[in-house]
């Protein structure tokens, strides 16, 4: 009977456990998603509201400056969504650029066959 009661108790004690480190898990994930949602805010107003977009941008580049240990799991996601949206931005723009510079080649190139067309002709 004793070893069935401290039996029960030990299950009780790792039920409450589990419990709690169940919902340090769901916080952690809340906290991670909210981070998300902020960094994709931030992405998402860039080209938006000068005003809103200065006072976010001056909140990123402050948690920026933070060693990343002393951020919160929110903030941490934050600046990482907002990295990640950095680095698509200029990979796009990169990609316009050389799309851009290839047109040019292109136009150039057509007008010189056409000039030498033209003086053989």
């Amino acid at each position: 009977r004793r070893d069935a009661d401290a039996a029960r108790r030990q299950a009780d004690a790792q039920a409450v456990e589990l419990a709690r480190a169940t919902e340090a898990l769901r916080d952690r994930r809340d906290a991670i998603d909210d981070g998300f949602r902020d960094g994709l805010a931030y992405a998402v107003d860039a080209g938006g509201d000068e005003a809103a977009t200065a006072s976010v941008r001056a909140l990123v580049d402050e948690l920026r400056a933070r060693p990343a240990d002393e951020l919160t799991l929110r903030e941490l996601a934050t600046v990482r969504v907002v990295e990640a949206s950095e680095r698509t931005q200029a990979a796009r723009l990169e990609s316009a650029r050389a799309a851009l510079d290839a047109a040019k080649r292109r136009d150039a190139a057509e007008r010189a066959h056409e000039r030498l067309r033209a003086e053989h002709e």
